[in-house]
């Protein structure tokens, strides 16, 4: 009964346990699954700050570190997709998302190629080409003592400045203005016609340098606008991918907690029934073994009165009473058998005592006997003599 019980908690175990597994796999599963959304979420917002730090600092150190970010987006973003190809609707926002990802990346590029146009410092780029030119203008102007254009090319250079921190257009205005000053000064200035026609030939390069990288810019402004907007579209499906991960890790968890917590309850219950049916089958033999004790100790009393007719009881069965009967009936016997003994020994000590009674009867007879001989002898001789003394 005990092993039925028993095996019946192990059958409900290792049910319990293959469906446990088979649960947490699945949670296994969902986590792994919540890790490469959680990897997307923090690389997508890793790719937002180099970009701001490329932007901020014009380093091309940035660029190879989103170019990095690209490839780790495309790299977990690939491991999800493995991962939730049974879950349509993961499915769904992940391509969305990389999607969106990579029209961030295909517009960060465009940022990078048009900054760099521009330059990424005032050595390079059109940035260059404005200051290689301004200093040759100021060069010339400082070396023919030409005041009237010095602070003409010194106003064009606040202008510009001020542009550069603004970006307004109307410092654009200010420049032509000035130019066209500049080109009346510089014609009135009394300088070589050769000399002129070199500091014209640098202030156009200046001013184109100049126009051309307002108009970048502007264009520049736009496709940084532009990738803000094509960020802020991809974030909404990242977002829902991690909600969507989360929410499947969460349920998964909670099914694996239930499922176990099932189990648990299943394995107490049985254990909890075998238990009661133990206390019963015990309260069950504890009253059998009392009786039996009682009739053996009854029967133990009656032995120690000395009572060996009657017979032990339990020397027939095989439970745990037939050890103590079949030692009473040991005991027993050995009474028996000393009853037996002692009556033997009386019987012999009672015959050893008539024996020396007769042999002391028979002494008694033999010493009575020579003594009424020697007083028969005596009488003869008082006899004898008595009559030897008669007259």
């Amino acid at each position: 009964m005990f092993k039925a019980g028993f095996a019946a908690v192990d059958l409900t175990v290792s049910v319990g346990k293959g469906n446990l597994e088979k649960i947490q796999d699945k949670a296994f599963a969902a986590v792994e699954i919540n890790d490469h959304a959680a990897s997307l979420e923090a690389a997508f917002l890793t790719a937002r700050r180099a970009e701001k730090d490329f932007l901020l600092r014009m380093d091309e150190k940035y660029v190879t570190r989103h170019n990095e970010i690209q490839d780790l987006v495309a790299s977990e973003g690939k491991k999800l997709l493995e991962l939730v190809s049974s879950d349509a609707e993961i499915t769904e926002q992940a391509k969305k998302f990389q999607a969106g990802f990579d029209d961030y990346s295909a517009q960060f590029d465009t940022v990078v190629a048009l900054q760099t146009e521009v330059g990424l410092n005032e050595k390079i780029g059109l940035l260059g080409d404005l200051r290689a030119a301004v200093h040759g203008v100021e060069e010339i102007i400082n070396a023919q003592n030409q005041d009237r254009l010095k602070v003409l090319m010194l106003m064009m250079r606040r202008h510009e400045k001020d542009f550069l921190a603004r970006k307004d257009p109307k410092y654009i205005d200010d420049i032509k203005k000035r130019g066209e000053e500049f080109k009346l000064a510089l014609s009135t200035s009394g300088l070589d016609y050769a000399v002129q026609q070199k500091i014209s030939g640098l202030m156009k390069t200046y001013q184109d340098s100049f126009y051309n990288m307002a108009t970048k810019y502007g264009e520049l402004d736009t496709a940084i606008g532009l990738l803000s907007d094509k960020y802020a579209a991809a974030e909404p499906f990242i977002d829902k991918v991690d909600e969507l991960a989360s929410q499947r890790k969460d349920d998964a968890l909670k099914a694996y907690d239930v499922s176990a917590a099932r189990i648990t309850a299943m394995t107490t219950g049985l254990m909890f029934g075998i238990a009661i049916i133990v206390v019963l089958a015990a309260l069950f033999l504890s009253r059998m073994i009392t009786g039996g004790l009682s009739t053996l100790g009854t029967r133990m009393t009656s032995l120690s009165q000395g009572e060996t007719d009657e017979s032990i009881p339990f020397l027939d069965t095989t439970g745990s009473l037939r050890p103590m009967a079949e030692a009473m009936n040991i005991f027993k016997e050995n009474l028996i058998k000393n009853r037996q003994m002692e009556a033997e020994q009386r019987a012999a000590q009672r015959e050893e005592r008539a024996k020396r009674i007769s042999d002391l009867a028979r002494g008694f007879e033999s010493d009575i006997e020579a003594l009424m001989a020697s007083l028969n002898g005596a009488t003869s001789e008082m006899q004898t003599v008595s009559q030897s003394l008669t007259p």
